[in-house]
């Protein structure tokens, strides 16, 4: 599945001001959960954390992917924050992260369950780049984001 479908102008935000990681996840379940028909934010949230709890989700540098998998969805479905400032995400690098790309994928016997592993290898390779990195740091609207990170995924 491509990025493009995933990720939407509407669901990036610039310029973000959350003080924790918490409050980072928070803010994408709320984001998220504007777009998905029958699923609660604290359900993803929830989702979020809990996964978060297994294992970091930053990639250092400044970058983190939380994601999760929902049974309620039937699509994946992304979000993205470039923060204000950094936050603590338990980063292996101990760098504050201040770009965060959320992903939920549906839980169900009807999907690869690979998928999700594919998307966020995509994510990751376009994150990878020290210069797109600085890019989004740049962006100064959801449109300007979206297409960034639509391009560097080609």
């Amino acid at each position: 599945m491509s990025l493009i479908h995933i990720l939407s102008p509407d669901r990036m935000l610039c310029a973000v001001e959350v003080g924790s990681k918490r409050a980072a996840l928070e803010k994408l379940s709320q984001v998220l959960s504007r777009h998905i028909t029958d699923v609660d934010k604290d359900d993803i949230y929830q989702a979020l954390w809990e996964r978060e709890q297994l294992g970091v989700t930053s990639l250092g540098y400044g970058i983190a992917l939380p994601h999760a998998r929902m049974p309620d969805l039937t699509d994946a479905i992304g979000a993205f924050l470039q923060l204000k400032r950094g936050i603590d995400f338990d980063a292996p690098d101990d760098q504050e992260v201040d770009l965060i790309c959320a992903l939920l994928v549906p839980n169900h016997e009807h999907t690869d369950p690979q998928e999700h592993l594919k998307v966020l290898s995509e994510l990751a390779k376009v994150f990878s780049e020290p210069e797109m990195a600085d890019k989004l740091r740049a962006a100064t609207d959801g449109q300007q984001l979206f297409s960034l990170i639509v391009r560097q995924a080609e």
